[in-house]
């Protein structure tokens, strides 16, 4: 039975637990965090809940075609994961590809090969230089055209922040949304109040109707700055008043 909803509950100071990188910074990290997801999840494939109830608690969740990385009260991740998996063999299925323990160690070399030297005709002799055609290590033509496809996924990057060190009223706000992950390309839009995982999946599959923005109108800020002139005129008046009482 293949399913694109899943709970995973779960320390992740686990040594078991592969370690996820909350901020990506261009596309290879991308394809990281979704390697590191599916391992996490067959790897505790025991610990997860099929189709279960979204709490706070959770750790991991899958629903949408997307994932949501909890890694604490102050930081969750978003990412596009149009993946199913299922549970008989833990094995995943992206479109007619079915993705493996094995398939996710080749998708990793491939990986570092790329990084290390670029995508190229060449890319596959190197991942497979002094490699057995007839060895679990050996890379295909299909672990490739795979490869290549995952990396046209947009990845529709999303990271709630809750940062009190770099905090800012207008220009860091303390509870926001990083949309997009290059320089190019990302924005932030502040939030009013912490949100928790389940709030923030709301927000993005908008279940409950659309979020709205508000911006702060120019009259709103020059009323203020007229009022704050008020009141410190009327503070340099009561000042004088004082002064002049003490003579």
């Amino acid at each position: 039975m293949l399913l694109n909803e899943l709970v995973l509950y779960i320390n992740m100071k686990d040594m078991s637990f592969k370690k996820i990188t909350p901020r990506i910074k261009c596309k290879s990290d991308y394809l990281s965090m979704i390697l590191d997801i599916m391992e996490n999840i067959i790897v505790h494939d025991n610990d997860i809940i099929l189709n279960g109830k979204i709490s706070d608690n959770c750790n991991l969740a899958i629903t949408d075609d997307r994932a949501y990385v909890k890694f604490d009260m102050n930081k969750i991740v978003s990412i596009s994961f149009p993946f199913g998996y299922s549970k008989e063999g833990s094995i995943f299925h992206y479109e007619k590809d079915i993705i493996e323990m094995k398939t996710l160690s080749h998708l990793r070399t491939l990986l570092q090969v790329v990084n290390s030297n670029g995508l190229s005709s060449e890319t596959l002799e190197i991942c497979n230089d002094g490699v057995d055609s007839d060895s679990d290590e050996y890379i295909t033509d299909s672990d490739m055209k795979l490869f290549t496809r995952i990396l046209l996924i947009e990845p529709s990057y999303i990271r709630y922040d809750y940062d009190e060190r770099n905090c800012n009223e207008y220009t860091h706000p303390l509870n926001h949304f990083n949309v997009n992950y290059t320089e190019s390309s990302s924005y932030m839009l502040g939030l009013k109040r912490r949100i928790t995982l389940k709030e923030f999946i709301k927000i993005i599959k908008g279940s409950e109707g659309v979020v709205q923005l508000k911006y702060p109108s120019k009259t709103n800020y020059r009323l203020c700055k007229n009022r704050l002139k008020i009141f410190l005129r009327r503070l340099v008046s009561i000042s004088k008043w004082v002064t002049a009482k003490t003579k």
